[in-house]
């Protein structure tokens, strides 16, 4: 060793050079020589010497490659041939064998740190060889100046064992297996013939059936961790040694006894020497009484049926309970069963009913299961009706049945003989005649192999086998068998003649056991049995029938002693508890009393059905439940033998089964916080007519059983979120006593009659997303076995004052949303909350067996379903289904075909032929779209083929975990982006926000299920609606016509949807960058020379965005899709929700049925959405290994559209099972199920041989799925219910058929020309009464009050802009945040020092088309093509699509030929000549909406949404103009591409004088925009472009002040060269004008640079920027001020309607406080004033240079269900020098992962469990409510070297963790906004590290910095306990606060928005007082990459290098690591 005294350097070590091999052993190894022999001994240790990894024969691979097969390692035990080989696998590593020793422990003591003399040793020195591993590490640690190291040599190879084995047994201590190893082995025939099992009943069932020599390998990834079994726990002995205590033992056990079949006397009652100890006893005193209840009911019950009975109680608390309630066989016809003490099933032949049938389960019949899917079967057992057998379904783990569970038909009748035996036969045959049971195991077994494999039912063999004789004749002649064989053959067919024969063999075999005595073996073989019942001919084979062999014996066997899989496992019935448990070692033995206390207990708890009472388990109108099962089937049906499932018949022939174990039997109710804040409840009085309201939450807990005080405390703990009522509250008080007593207090209507109580519910037979969430958390937490549901609702007390009470009408629609909530005057009903009611039956449509015609019936199902068929396909159907299939079609057929045919999934109008004024059209609308792509089909991977179009992106990355080791890693590759934009129309119509809601998630789930799989980015959302009429703010130009009731006012919907289309993107985690609003309700004269009107009631809304997808992932490729592929449906369960939305959004609003148009509304769940996403992208991080072979989104008409078009695109059929479909409802109908439109589904073709690893991954992440069917090569739909008897396949349809072609539409239609006048631009008309003067200011007053022209921030602060950390360009721009920018850009992935990106886009010229269509679709594209100049696109044009969605009410005279003329002007002559192309769109031809004798017709409407991929995202213009004090003197240029045309028709200005026009702007030259893209992109190049605004809505008046307002500065414009004089009319024209144009700012030395680029279309000098502080808009003339204005007086008109939508929406004193911010000219806007250099490297030199060799430190990211900002984290961590591994929860709940692996842990934004019960409350109960996870958190935040970092929910997180975080005692928690919205802005904050604290982790040299962040959440507001001694002051003093908002002055502020939720001294960041935990609420992680965030100083920026300040965070972390 050289050793150097520089303390900065390390020693350095020599390595001897010799070969060291390492073996990791499997076992743990207590005697060396043994633990070698068991590898092979020497000699296989020296050939691992003399070996190397990779030596070995060279050997080819599949792709054609030469690999080295590695040398053959060791395997354990390999001489053992009892033994399956285990093998080791070598692998090349660079490891060291250190020798380390320390000083002789000499036994002495003494407190570290302290001088106290040592004290003597209390004990003697042990061996080392025994020392533990903690003994080993304390003592180096004691040692560690004194221990001396010597490096032995370097380790090349080491060889692990991969396969980590589930047991391997050995076979020495199995005393049978010394036979087999004796008489098999050997392989002699004497030995072989002399070998037996004894099977003596009564003797150890591992004697008889040894565990088999063998055991499951399961490969394990590299960083395997190995689990602690979950209740084993480490504690300490006295001395201080780690000893493992088992904390979940009942005590010790012994096996009890089971009574031979054939004994005397049976017990009366359980052993008097049986008691009762340990833990537990009141639960198994529980569970005591209820088995006798059971067993009262029905005297003799499986263990299957208690299982399922009594699911509440753990398999633990039931062995011990099952020798106190009864007594069982051990063997005989009553194996298997528990029975009443004192009941003797021999002594009544009623008893027979309850007798077992075992048998043996063939290996390879049915699915096999993962293994990981065991313990899941097993958890959900009480879920299940597997005990009863029905013919139609199987259950593989099933193997047990009593009699009376059997309710087969066919078997029904056979066992119902009167033919039994007066006297039993215990051993064998019980009650009946062998011949019986032989019927009935022939029969029942087939039948169970048929449903196992796959196979039809062979229903008359099995009549042919029924009608066999009961009582056998074993001694009958062997010819006269063989002629009735030969009979039964010729009769009834070969199949029937081997049951027969079968039936024989079997009765014969138990014929013989009888005569033996039942126990002694059976000498012979099943051949000699078959052989006697085979014809002379051979014509029975000796297959026992359909290939699989039958050995009757072996049936006899199992019938008497049960049996034994072919894979080895024991009777799944008889391990479901194992033999029965008993202690007889305790001393507490239950007496009688107790017992029955016990007992009536569980009386009260099943049978209490007191009406109205909250705890209550029944209603009386639900009684049913309390009885058995079987009495009540005897009471309605009088069946003379009782059962054990209750039986509903649905239909002639169809039987369903109620699961009674599902069903709630308690219900509690827990009040809740408030349900409004102080000023909405103020707002809701107002509205529904009352003077005062009050309102809580309530909570509704159903569950299995009366809870628990501990799940009580539990639910407690979890449903307090939220602040209370003031408890001196009146209101608040009734409305308490109504909670908690669910009944309406009395005092109510005695004492004050003014009081009134309403109850708001989710509409009975909905689940609510709320109730999926809340119950999720209430299951992680513990309760998944108590809590079967939880739903909200809120309580009302609303004070009257003034008329009669009872003749007061409140307005009640104000209290609740009627789409998803019911209200009433009395409590909800809970039985009908919780309902699980029976199945709701299929319906055939009688066409030929009817009353009436086909087309009658048909046409009569069209308007009862809303199929909205039309003629053609009706034809079709009536033809496919008379002449075809000559049968009638089900419901569920018509149904789907109306969805998989609708227009809004066909679009049939675009593929319809088309004749105009009698002209014959030679293209269709569609062929005409798809002439863009075929002349220009350049950049584009997919189109038209696919959920959205697959575009050419630039080089970038996958940023992925990697699955093998959870790192997160970056993968180069070229990432191609996604296209897509939807409508939800009709949906946001009737229901604004869950339309609005899954509008986006709809348009989310598309840009997930392209190709293989993919993944949504940044979306864009857009609005049209009719005039808003904002109360108190109703503009002169709108028009109020009234509404149908049945839909939303504009005002409702711009109130709702946008906060239901933002909250989905919020909480699924995608970014929304762009989008646009209009109004417009007008009224227009006809030819006819009336007048209609023109406006929106059936709305617009528009989802869109921009997605990725890996290259081998883009296509959906056909033959790629495997025959046997498994059909999955991926995400939230079936529910009775949006049925048929596909056909109600294809007809115009008002012809529908009104509940039809309700049914068809979907509602969101984003979370679940998230968590199918996150699967998704697993499977698409493993490439090649991908499991997923196609995947398609569910949107309209649910899986019957989702489904078939997934096989119809695999070019297969497909068979399915509609029971195996996850349904939240079990009363849906197969319709219901089929069809319904509930959301977050997706439908994927999973390859056959990678299920196992899918279910690996959706597992991990909780997302729900169902495997529902497989791919077949038959073209044959096929959808099968096992359910049903009469009905077993809803849906037998030939593919083409459903997707044939019916005859195609022909759409004949004529031209109609507006008669519109000429708009007036002198304005004089419009404006009599006013001078001409002040005309100008008028019009200007007006236009900017336009909401198309206003401000749109109410629309934009609600969603989140910067989710994903990608987001370049949003809405807002500047450093004051004004929502004007014309783009959004975000860059191509994360990594680091990207350049590229994708932009998006928008244009929209609605009103034009009232005027030129054509012209109106020529500018949306224009307008879209303006906007995405502002971002660099490579290549002009030629890169640049568009995505075309279509509205039009194309039955409206004149609109089809609109629509027509609109397509052909881009479609054939725009866009080919501009060289782009249109490869994605969509169409909604029924904007239309009619009530009474009214209606209102949307224009056509085409919205463009333009994507190109961006070459430089650094160099993206905004609108916002620099003032020249920072830039120097600057120009405002103007383009003009109208060539001076200046048309005022369709414009902002003629709206708002209630005008239209009959001049259309319009695209003039399509070479001036070819001219004009060439000039931008050598302008992009050039870089010397401050500021661009594209012409558009407003003119370029606006253009003009919206580039003011941004950069808050004043304009002087000079109209000379623009204006052809100063009159009002030429001044009006050129400034209101929305022809093409744009204005650029420019530095005034280079305005020639800038004329050269656009020669020859010569810009216009407009006028310059002022000089501060002048912020005026002023307009001259010549030397004429024609008029001026304040920035902010405009910028207050112009946000107008944002405020006033914006206080009637959120807390009314926030939009004021915002609004009010306008004025204030001296508001320096956003600034990064830095205390460091963001460049700056701020690691040591030492951890420079060893972290270019040495491991990274691991850094857990941290998420659970519903987190959505991982990926940004994990990239922060890793640019500043960690390792990011992705941690679910589930890998800490479950022990896969430990924190004692990492230093870091970072907890990350999004929404976990969708922030139901407080944000991030239901995430932190998981770790506190778990008593190991919360062990493993307190154990990590303890240890001294690690950090913690919580951002937004993660913050949230840790503040409900502070018990277990040393130091966070005096933390806020982060409560709801004091805006009460969601708020996403980039606000000012103050770093503080304040130097006389201890520093802190992440904040090095960052104290006094100022700077902007990203905020994004609804729950930020840091709120302290009225009761504790923490206060916001004391806090801050104490230096725990780590970050403040402050407001542009620099100063901390509370104030809105610069303080975005109202926390108290602007606190938004908190510490530990150790500095190594902090919790923030803003999102420094989101604007890592330099050019990522809504504001970046260009000129600071420079100076950055590739990453922004706020890496700085995670580099500091870094630093802190060392």
């Amino acid at each position: 060793m050289v050793s150097r005294p520089d303390a900065q350097t390390a020693p350095t070590y020599s390595v001897p050079q010799q070969r060291i091999v390492s073996i990791e052993h499997p076992c743990i190894v207590k005697n060396l020589e043994r633990g070698i022999k068991s590898l092979g001994g020497e000699a296989q240790m020296k050939h691992v010497l003399e070996n190397e990894v990779g030596d070995g024969n060279k050997k080819i691979n599949e792709q054609g490659h030469i690999y080295a097969e590695p040398v053959v390692g060791v395997s354990l035990r390999p001489t053992d041939l009892l033994a399956k080989r285990l093998p080791s696998a070598g692998l090349n590593t660079r490891n060291i064998l250190v020798r380390v020793t320390v000083p002789k422990w000499t036994g002495r003591k003494r407190k570290r740190g302290s001088d106290e003399p040592f004290a003597p040793a209390l004990r003697q020195e042990t061996n080392p060889s025994s020392t533990k591993a903690p003994d080993l590490l304390r003592r180096l640690r004691d040692h560690e100046s004194s221990y001396e190291l010597e490096a032995l040599g370097m380790i090349p190879e080491t060889h692990r064992f991969r396969g980590q084995p589930d047991f391997q047994m050995h076979p020495q201590d199995v005393s049978v297996m010394h036979e087999v190893e004796k008489s098999i082995l050997p392989s002699k025939y004497e030995d072989l013939k002399n070998f037996k099992l004894d099977v003596t009943p009564g003797r150890a069932k591992n004697d008889i059936f040894p565990i088999p020599p063998s055991f499951n390998i399961i490969e394990q990834p590299y960083r395997y961790e190995y689990q602690q079994a979950q209740y084993v726990k480490y504690q300490f002995d006295q001395e201080g040694n780690p000893i493992t205590v088992n904390i979940g033992a009942y005590g010790v056990r012994r096996v009890g006894e089971s009574l031979p079949p054939d004994v005397a006397t049976i017990p009366t009652g359980p052993p008097p020497d049986l008691k009762l100890s340990g833990k537990g006893q009141r639960r198994i005193l529980q569970a005591i009484a209820a088995l006798q209840k059971l067993l009262d009911e029905r005297p003799l019950i499986s263990r299957r049926v208690i299982a399922n009975q009594l699911p509440r109680f753990a398999e633990d608390v039931v062995k011990v309970a099952l020798e106190w309630a009864g007594y069982q066989f051990s063997a005989g016809p009553w194996r298997d069963v528990l029975i009443k003490f004192g009941v003797d099933p021999r002594s009544d032949p009623q008893y027979r009913f309850y007798q077992t049938l075992i048998f043996n389960m063939e290996k390879g019949l049915g699915p096999k299961l993962p293994h990981y899917l065991n313990k899941t079967m097993k958890q959900e057992q009480g879920s299940r009706k597997d005990h009863i057998f029905d013919g139609q379904q199987m259950y593989s783990h099933m193997k047990s049945y009593q009699i009376c569970d059997i309710i087969d038909p066919v078997l029904h009748e056979i066992l119902h003989t009167t033919a039994i035996r007066t006297t039993p036969d215990p051993q064998i045959t019980g009650w009946y005649h062998a011949g019986t049971l032989a019927k009935v195991r022939v029969i029942m077994r087939d039948k169970i192999r048929c449903l196992l494999s796959g196979k039809d039912l062979d229903e008359p063999e099995y009549a042919v086998v029924a009608g066999l004789e009961d009582i056998f004749d074993a001694e009958q002649d062997v010819n006269k068998t063989h002629m009735i064989q030969k009979e039964v053959g010729k009769e009834h067919g070969k199949r029937a003649q081997e049951l027969s024969a079968e039936y024989r063999a079997v009765a014969k075999a138990f014929v013989r056991k009888q005569e033996k005595g039942g126990n002694e073996e059976f000498e012979g073989s099943v051949a000699d049995d078959r052989e006697d019942s085979a014809d002379a001919d051979g014509e029975v084979e000796d297959d026992g029938g359909g290939g699989e062999a039958l050995d009757a014996e072996a049936e006899a066997d199992a019938h008497v002693n049960g049996d034994q899989d072919a894979d080895g496992d024991q009777d799944a019935d008889a391990d479901l508890y194992g033999d029965i448990d008993s202690d007889r070692h305790g001393t507490a033995e239950p007496d009688g009393a107790a017992i029955e206390r016990a007992r009536s207990e569980e009386a009260g708890r099943r049978d209490e059905t007191r009406p109205g009472s909250v705890g209550s388990q029944l209603s009386a109108n639900n009684s049913l439940r309390n009885f058995s099962a079987s009495s009540l089937l005897m009471r309605q049906k009088a069946l003379p033998f009782p059962e054990c499932s209750t039986t509903y018949r649905t239909a002639p022939g169809s039987t369903t089964h109620l699961d009674m174990a599902t069903m709630p039997e308690a219900y509690r109710s827990f009040p809740g916080s408030s349900a409004f804040s102080s000023f909405r409840l103020k707002r809701l009085a107002a509205a529904i007519g009352a003077t005062d309201v009050q309102a809580i939450w309530v909570h509704y807990v159903a569950s299995y059983h009366e809870l628990l005080d501990t799940q009580i405390s539990i639910l407690n703990q979890l449903l307090e979120y939220g602040s209370y009522p003031d408890s001196s509250d009146e209101l608040y008080g009734f409305l308490l006593k109504s909670a908690i007593n669910d009944a309406i207090p009395a005092a109510v209507n005695k004492h004050d009659e003014s009081i009134r109580l309403f109850f708001v519910s989710p509409r009975a037979g909905t689940i609510s997303p709320w109730s999926s969430k809340a119950t999720s958390i209430a299951h992680v937490c513990g309760l998944r076995k108590a809590v079967q549901r939880i739903e909200r609702g809120i309580v009302v007390a609303a004070r009257v004052e003034g008329m009669g009470v009872e003749g007061k009408e409140l307005n009640l629609d104000a209290l609740h949303d009627r789409m998803t909530e019911s209200i009433s005057a009395s409590p909800p009903d809970l039985d009908a909350m919780f309902a699980q009611l029976p199945p709701a039956p299929l319906e055939r449509v009688r066409l030929l067996s009817g009353s009436t015609s086909p087309r009658d019936a048909l046409q009569q199902a069209n308007k009862t379903l809303g199929l909205a068929l039309d003629e053609s396909e009706m034809d079709y159907l009536i033809e496919a289904y008379t002449n075809q299939l000559q049968r009638d079609p089900t419901d569920v057929e018509l149904f789907m075909f109306a969805q998989v045919n609708s227009e809004h999934c066909r679009h049939k109008q675009f593929n319809a032929d088309w004749t105009i004024d009698g002209v014959k059209q030679a293209r269709s609308l569609f062929s005409m779209i798809r002439n863009t792509h075929d002349a220009h089909p350049q950049h584009v991977i997919s189109a038209y083929s696919d959920n959205a179009a697959v575009l050419q992106g630039y080089e970038g990355g996958m940023w992925a975990p990697d699955q093998s080791t959870g790192e997160w890693k970056h993968v180069k590759e070229t990432v191609h982006y996604l296209a897509k934009v939807e409508t939800h129309n009709h949906p946001t119509a009737v229901s604004p926000f869950p339309g609005a809601a899954t509008g986006s998630g709809g348009e989310i789930r598309d840009e997930g299920a392209v190709g293989r799989g993919s993944k949504p980015k940044a979306g864009l959302s857009g609005f049209t609606v009719s005039d808003l009429l904002i109360p108190g703010h109703a503009q002169p130009w709108e028009l109020d016509v009234g509404k149908p009731a049945h839909i939303a006012s504009s005002l409702d919907i711009m109130l709702e949807a946008p906060i239901g289309s933002a909250a989905f993107n919020n909480e699924f985690g995608r970014p929304c960058t762009t989008g646009y609003f209009r109004t417009l309700t007008t009224k227009v004269p006809t030819l006819e020379g009336k007048s209609e009107i023109r406006g929106y009631h059936k709305p617009i809304m528009i989802a869109g965005g921009v997605g990725t997808v890996r290259p081998q992932h883009a296509l959906k490729t056909k033959g790629l899709v495997s025959d046997g592929a498994h059909l999955v449906v991926l995400g939230g369960p079936a529910m009775l929700i949006g049925l048929g939305g596909g056909a109600a959004s294809s007809i115009q609003s008002g012809e529908g049925s009104v509940a039809l148009d309700f049914a068809s509304v979907q509602r969101g769940n984003a979370e679940v959405q998230r968590r199918a996403q996150e699967v998704i992208n697993t499977c698409c991080s493993l490439g090649a290994q991908n499991p997923i072979q196609l995947i398609h989104d569910v949107g309209a008409g649910g899986l019957s559209n989702a489904l078939p078009e997934l096989v119809e695109d695999a070019g297969f059929g497909a068979k399915f099972e509609l029971r195996d479909i996850e349904s939240a409802d079990r009363s849906l109908s197969p319709l219901q199920i089929w069809c319904n439109e509930a959301q977050e589904r997706y439908v994927m073709a999973i390859a056959p041989d990678k299920l196992d690893m899918f279910i690996r991954i959706v597992r991990r992440e909780r997302c729900g799925f169902s495997v529902v069917g497989k791919a077949q090569k038959a073209k044959q739909l096929i959808l099968m219910d096992k359910d049903s008897l009469n009905e077993p396949s809803p849906i037998d349809l030939p593919m083409p058929v459903l997707f044939g072609k019916p005859p195609k539409m022909h759409r004949i239609v004529d031209s109609r020309r507006l008669v519109l006048p000429a708009f007036d631009s002198t304005l004089s008309s419009y404006l009599p009464k006013v001078p001409v003067q002040a005309v100008l200011g008028n019009a200007i007053d007006r236009v900017l009050a336009l909401p198309a022209v206003g401000s749109k921030s109410f629309l934009i602060t609600i969603a989140d802009r910067t989710v994903g950390g990608l987001t370049v360009r949003d809405q807002m721009v500047g450093p004051w945040q004004t929502p004007v920018a014309d783009v959004s850009v975000t860059a191509t992935s994360l990594t680091p020092g990207i350049r590229t990106g994708e932009a998006m886009a928008m244009g929209e010229k609605p009103l034009l088309a009232l005027i030129s269509p054509a012209a109106s679709a020529r500018m949306a594209v224009a307008e879209s093509l303006m906007n995405v100049a502002a971002a660099s696109v490579d290549k002009r044009l030629s890169r640049i699509r568009l995505s075309a969605n279509w509205m039009a009410a194309s039955s409206h005279p004149g609109e089809g030929a609109a629509l027509y003329e609109a397509v052909h002007a881009i479609g054939m002559e725009l866009c080919p000549e501009l060289g782009i192309s249109i490869p994605v769109g969509k169409d909604s031809m029924s904007m239309k909406t009619r009530w009474e004798d009214k209606e209102v017709t949307a224009p056509l409407s085409l919205v463009i949404t333009a994507f190109a991929p961006v070459n430089d995202i650094s160099s993206t213009w905004t609108p916002a103009l620099r003032r020249p004090e920072d830039v120097g003197d600057t120009l405002v240029m103007f383009v003009d591409l109208a060539e001076g045309k200046k048309a005022l028709g369709g414009s902002a200005l003629a709206q708002v004088f209630g005008q239209v026009g009959n001049a259309s702007p319009d695209v003039h030259d399509t070479e001036l925009i070819k001219d004009f893209y060439d000039a931008i992109e050598q302008l992009h190049e050039a870089d010397i472009i401050l500021a661009y605004h594209d012409r558009s809505d407003g003119g370029l008046l606006t253009t003009l002040v919206e580039m003011m307002f941004a950069g808050r500065c004043g304009v002087d414009i000079m109209l000379d060269n623009i204006v052809k004089s100063g009159r009002t009319q030429d001044v009006v024209e050129t400034l209101f004008n929305e022809e093409l144009g744009a204005v650029f700012q420019i530095r005034k030395k280079d305005e020639n640079e800038f004329r050269g680029v656009f020669a020859p279309l010569r810009p216009i000098r407009l006028g310059a920027v002022s000089k501060a502080p002048k912020q005026d808009l002023a307009m001259y003339y010549g030397a004429d001020c024609i008029y001026r204005a304040s920035r902010e007086e405009l910028q207050q008109k112009w946000s107008q309607t944002s405020w006033a939508m914006q206080r009637l929406r959120d807390n009314p004193e926030c939009a004021d406080a915002e609004k009010e911010n306008i004025n204030d000219k001296k508001d320096p806007g956003l600034s990064f004033k830095l205390t460091f250099n963001p460049q700056e490297n701020i690691l040591s030199y030492t951890s420079n240079f060893t972290s270019q060799i040495r491991a990274k430190p691991c850094v857990a990211i941290l998420r659970e269900q519903g987190v959505n900002g991982q990926a940004e984290m994990a990239f922060a961590f890793a640019a500043a020098g960690f390792s990011p591994i992705d941690v679910h929860m589930t890998d800490i709940l479950s022990g896969r992962f430990s924190l004692a692996s990492v230093v870091g842990l970072a907890a990350c934004g999004g929404f976990s469990y969708g922030d139901v019960l407080g944000a991030g409350q239901g995430w932190a109960k998981s770790v506190l409510l778990h008593e190991e996870t919360r062990f493993e958190f307190k154990t990590f935040f303890e240890r001294k070297d690690t950090f913690t970092l919580g951002v937004c929910n993660g913050c949230q997180f840790l503040s409900r963790l502070t018990e277990i975080i040393p130091g966070a005692e005096t933390w806020p928690t982060f409560e709801r906004n004091e805006s009460e919205q969601y708020e996403a802005r980039v606000c000012m904050v103050e770093v503080a590290d304040p130097p006389h604290h201890p520093p802190s982790v992440f904040l090095h040299g960052m104290h006094g910095s100022h700077l902007p962040i990203v905020t994004a959440h609804g729950e930020g507001r840091a709120q302290f306990s009225a009761t504790g001694a923490s206060s916001p002051q004391a806090l801050l003093e104490q230096g725990l606060v780590s970050m403040r908002y402050t407001d542009n002055h620099l100063q901390p502020s509370e104030k809105y928005p610069y303080n975005p939720n109202g926390s108290p001294l602007g606190i938004t960041a908190v510490r530990t007082p150790d500095g190594r935990v902090l919790a923030m609420m803003p999102h420094p992680e989101r604007t890592i990459l330099k050019d990522v965030g809504s504001f970046i100083p260009a000129e600071q920026a420079r100076e950055w290098g590739e990453f922004g300040p706020w890496v700085r965070v995670f580099r500091s972390a870094r630093r802190w690591c060392g």
